[in-house]
């Protein structure tokens, strides 16, 4: 059957990243339901980030009434993490209902032999970053690379002209580095930017989210810190992604510890420093970008971003970034063409 045909076809998303109330997740679940509906696929739900399905009835229930379930890897799949053996489960389980499973948008790093062999119960795999498609390549050869979700957001946000006038910080997600962050914001006098949603938790549920219990009896110092600095981003947290994107449009540099923060700077043209986070993830998208090796900074400081962080981006960044843009959108929109044939099969 045509791709173009009006038939719809139902799909179950799995992993749904948005339930961590962060724009950057948001960015990737609007540019799945988006390409979803371009290629006449109709999600019949959405199983949130972190919950188990393993009997549960609703999921299954979902599960039989979808002919291709899709799971958005993102930033799960490390580590050995129980969270990704979960993911990578699911499509031997969905496979023996009798449903194909595709895994996207996926990072792959840390992971043992014996999860790497799940990966032939997969109809399709796109890894997020050359990377990741190469560690996966052991397991399953035929893995595509198509650059993180967030990135393809641009087809669905007007171009913004503004004054780009100061320089934004955001956190981390490892604490001792949003501790390094935090700092560095004081001192330069710059702006604290909270990729978080707020709507969706109370303050207390968010410090407590972002605070351990236990470091904080062994550290009472940080844990004060941190504490301040949980409060602070959930102050300044945006109502929308599009408020978001326009605060990341005003600055004339970003120093990030966050990835979808830098993937976001992309297409809104914002030149940033960054360090890393708990995975490579960084890293790979500047040298799949093409970006500039100092861009990502081990130990960042005032000075350092004063020498190298107000440069903008060169004329061949501006160009890199463009094609990588490019190829993005085209690479997503392929594969979603793929996961239509898939369904329909």
């Amino acid at each position: 059957m045509s791709t173009h045909s009006k038939k719809l076809i139902p799909v179950f998303i799995v992993n749904d990243t948005s339930a961590d109330s962060h724009y950057g997740c948001y960015a990737v679940m609007n540019t799945i339901k988006f390409l979803a509906q371009k290629n006449n696929l109709d999600i019949v739900g959405y199983w949130p980030v972190h919950k188990e399905w393993y009997n549960n009835q609703t999921f299954n229930e979902k599960l039989l009434s979808s002919h291709l379930v899709i799971i958005n890897g993102e930033g799960t799949i490390h580590d050995d993490l129980k969270s990704a053996s979960a993911l990578l489960e699911l499509a031997s389980y969905a496979k023996n209902l009798g449903r194909p499973t595709a895994l996207i948008n996926t990072g792959w790093e840390r992971m043992s032999p014996n999860y790497g062999e799940l990966l032939s119960n997969f109809e399709l795999v796109s890894a997020r970053d050359t990377a990741s498609a190469e560690r996966i390549r052991k397991y399953k050869n035929d893995v595509r690379t198509v650059p993180d979700l967030s990135i393809v957001s641009c087809m669905m946000i007007p171009e913004i002209n503004v004054l780009r006038k100061s320089i934004g910080i955001t956190d981390s997600v490892l604490t001792e580095k949003s501790l390094e962050l935090f700092k560095l914001k004081k001192s330069l006098d710059a702006k604290l930017v909270s990729i978080f949603d707020k709507k969706k938790s109370t303050l207390l549920q968010f410090i407590r989210k972002g605070t351990s219990i236990k470091n904080g009896l062994m550290n009472p110092l940080e844990a004060i810190k941190s504490i301040q600095m949980r409060g602070e981003l959930w102050s300044l947290s945006h109502s929308s992604l599009d408020e978001f994107i326009y605060d990341l449009s005003t600055l004339e540099l970003l120093v990030s510890g966050r990835f979808h923060a830098c993937t976001l700077s992309l297409i809104t043209q914002t030149p940033f420093l960054a360090i890393e986070s708990n995975t490579s993830k960084i890293s790979s998208l500047i040298h799949d970008a093409q970006l500039e090796n100092w861009r990502l900074v081990k130990n960042i400081n005032k000075l350092h971003c004063h020498e190298r962080g107000l440069y903008g981006w060169s004329l061949r960044e501006a160009k890199n970034i463009r094609n990588y843009t490019l190829e993005a959108i085209f690479s997503a929109q392929k594969l979603f063409l793929d996961l239509r044939k898939l369904a329909d099969q």
